[in-house]
C-alpha cells in the first residue's frame, strides 16, 4: 500500500482536503472505499464538507475505528454540503477513517476535513 504525506502548514486552521477527485465505479451494495489518516499533531475537528459533480455517496468518518458524531451517516451529492459539528478532540496517534460506502456511481468526489490545531 502506498502512503502520500499531506504537507501542513503552521497556521491555526488546518484544512485537509481529499480533492483526487474520487470517481467509483457504477453502483454496487456494499461497495466501500477508504481513506485513513494518522494525526500527527493533536487538533479538534470542526467541519467536514464533500461534493459530487454527479451521483452519491453515504460517508463516515471514524476516529479510532468510532463513527464521530454528527459525521455517521453524511449524504454527499452534487450539492455541496457543509457540516459543522462540536469539536471533537484528535490526539497524536489518532487513527481517522473517512469511509465511503452506498455508493452510486460518484463522479469527481471531493471532501474537505477541517481541524483545528491545538
Amino acid at each position: 500500500m502506498s502512503q502520500t504525506k499531506i504537507a501542513i502548514s503552521n497556521c491555526q486552521t488546518e484544512v485537509i482536503t481529499l480533492s483526487c477527485p474520487l470517481t467509483f465505479p457504477a453502483a454496487t451494495t456494499g461497495t466501500k472505499g477508504y481513506i485513513f489518516l494518522k494525526a500527527e499533531w493533536a487538533c479538534n475537528v470542526i467541519s467536514f464538507n464533500c461534493k459530487t459533480d454527479s451521483g452519491t455517496a453515504t460517508i463516515v468518518v471514524k476516529k479510532n475505528g468510532t463513527a464521530i458524531t454528527g459525521l455517521t451517516a453524511v449524504s454527499c451529492t452534487s450539492t455541496t454540503l457543509d457540516t459543522a459539528i462540536t469539536a471533537v478532540a484528535i490526539a497524536i496517534g489518532d487513527n481517522i477513517t473517512i469511509e465511503f460506502s452506498v455508493v452510486s456511481s460518484p463522479v469527481n468526489l471531493c471532501a474537505e476535513l477541517i481541524l483545528i490545531r491545538l
